[in-house]
């Protein structure tokens, strides 16, 4: 073998291995590009789902304001709503009662209501105007200055209300609940 093949062979010999560190580095360079572009996907996608999650929450939290907004005011106007008719059914119910005094039954219920009563430890009972004529022959009785519609008061000597049978007080008694139950 002459010098010339042998310095053919070294150099093949030579940029073989130049050509197979050129291929490696260059396969080294190229997985360090794809490694780098991954991390990059992932990083970009961690601040993505990250900002997902973010926007979930806030909007979350206006839905729920929204919502909690929706209910207090259905809530406001239901019990408006309820407050609006007690207050018909009160009125409707003082109007049954001034109804009521003027009917027959009510003659009845005021004298039986007064035989009923222990007469001990008062003075007078006091009663509407109207409902004077209708009892004056049994007790003692006064015509009262404040309208409580009808019924009666025991009143003590000493001007205390020992018994309040007036139908406003009886109107006084009803509770939101007796409307609801």
């Amino acid at each position: 073998m002459t010098i010339q093949q042998k310095l053919d062979i070294f150099s093949k010999r030579v940029n073989y291995n130049v050509d197979a560190t050129r291929r490696q580095e260059a396969k080294e360079i190229q997985e360090a590009i794809i490694a780098a572009v991954n991390a990059a996907e992932n990083e970009a996608q961690l601040q993505s789902n990250e900002q997902l999650k973010t926007e979930r929450a806030r909007l979350e939290r206006e839905s729920n304001k929204l919502i909690y907004a929706a209910t207090s005011s259905a809530r406001q106007k239901i019990a408006a709503l309820k407050e609006q008719l007690i207050a018909e059914l009160l009125i409707t119910l003082e109007n049954d009662l001034h109804a009521f005094v003027k009917s027959p039954e009510y003659k009845s219920f005021l004298l039986k209501g007064l035989e009923s009563v222990d007469t001990q430890g008062f003075s007078k009972i006091i009663l509407m105007p109207d409902d004077l004529a209708n009892v004056q022959n049994i007790l003692t009785l006064e015509a009262s200055n404040e309208d409580f519609i009808g019924g009666f008061k025991l009143i003590s000597a000493d001007e205390r209300v020992l018994a309040d049978y007036s139908l406003l007080a009886k109107l006084g008694e009803l509770s939101y609940e007796d409307f609801w139950d």
